[in-house]
Parts: structure tokens; sequence; C-alpha cells
């Protein structure tokens, strides 16, 4: 998961959950979901959260963090 960079604010809906593998920086395959989101400015995203993340609330918190990030760079202008 990306560095917390922007502050959670965007509103989200999970609008698919797929079962994944990732690696990780071990080099270990690691299980979990990939979690695709909507934002509330329409902006699709997507985040890999592992199985040992907390259900509900790392999971929420990871989505928060990723949705919050896309939202910020879709919405970004030289004028700011």
């Amino acid at each position: 998961m990306p560095a917390q960079d922007v502050t959670p604010n965007s509103t989200w809906k999970v609008v698919g959950v797929n079962p994944s593998v990732d690696v990780s920086s071990g080099g270990q395959p690691v299980k979990g979901n990939q979690i695709t989101f909507q934002t509330g400015l329409g902006h699709r995203g997507t985040v890999f959260v592992p199985d040992t993340t907390p259900v509900p609330d790392g999971v929420k918190a990871a989505v928060a963090v990723a949705a919050s990030r896309v939202d910020a760079i879709a919405t970004m202008t030289s004028e700011g």
C-alpha cells in the first residue's frame, strides 16, 4: 500500500472483490483480495488487501486511503 500522503476524505463504495496473490517485499506470496472501488467523484481504483487484514476496519482503512489518493490525483491541476 502506498504511503499515507493524503487525508482520507473521499466517499467510496466497493464494486468488486477478487481473490488474488501478491508478492511481499521478501519475495513471499501473500494471499488476499484485489478490492475494486468507485469514489463519490466517479473515479475507480483497486487496492490489494492481504487476508491477514482485519475485517471490516482494516479493509475500510486501506480502501479509504486508496480512494482519497485516486480522487486527489484525478482532480490535480497546475493551479493547486
